[in-house]
């Protein structure tokens, strides 16, 4: 037997609160002070345990599985086996329950950081080039811009016609009709 992990029940909730406010793995690790590798292997060993850690069937009835495929949110066929259903979930471990929270943290702190960037950015036209820029950078990095493609959808660009379409934008975004 190994020495006994430094991912308690404590540790864990500290590192999933650091990283939904938006810290990094190292400044959250820093904080804590541990590694930021230890994190990453935990996080690693979750998905490790997420693909290879699956009940057997034969300790389980079919309806035991079912409720632990949607306990897990697993989709499965109608008529699956008990054998199909348990390759399809796995058992929690605190490793596995570790990755699946620091997944969701980190997208509630971008989801968090856009609804703030969206707002402060309401009336800035700087804000929406930069998230067009992010979204479709094909057709709103800067380089498009340059290139005269700003905001073109077909390779053959008039840049009479993009500029249109940018003070068409400018204009919509400030809160004025497009003509």
């Amino acid at each position: 037997m190994g020495r006994p992990t430094k991912l308690t029940p404590e540790m864990h909730d500290a590192i999933i609160a650091l990283i939904s406010e938006g810290n990094t793995l190292k400044d959250t690790a820093g904080a804590l002070g541990l590694h930021r590798e230890t994190i990453t292997d935990w996080e690693q060993r979750g998905l490790y345990e997420i693909e290879t850690t699956h009940p057997n069937p034969d300790d389980y009835t079919r309806p035991q599985l079912v409720a632990l495929a949607a306990a897990q949110g697993i989709e499965h066929p109608r008529r699956a086996t008990k054998k199909t259903i348990a390759n399809l979930c796995h058992i929690e471990t605190p490793f596995t329950r570790f990755t699946r929270a620091l997944s969701r943290a980190r997208h509630e702190a971008i989801t968090y950081a856009v609804r703030a960037m969206r707002k402060a950015g309401r009336d800035d036209w700087r804000f929406w080039q930069y998230f067009l820029s992010v979204h479709q950078p094909e057709r709103w990095a800067r380089s498009a811009i340059e290139e005269g493609t700003f905001g073109a959808t077909d390779d053959a660009v008039d840049t009479g016609a993009a500029l249109e379409r940018g003070e068409k934008l400018l204009k919509l975004v400030q809160g004025g009709k497009a003509s």
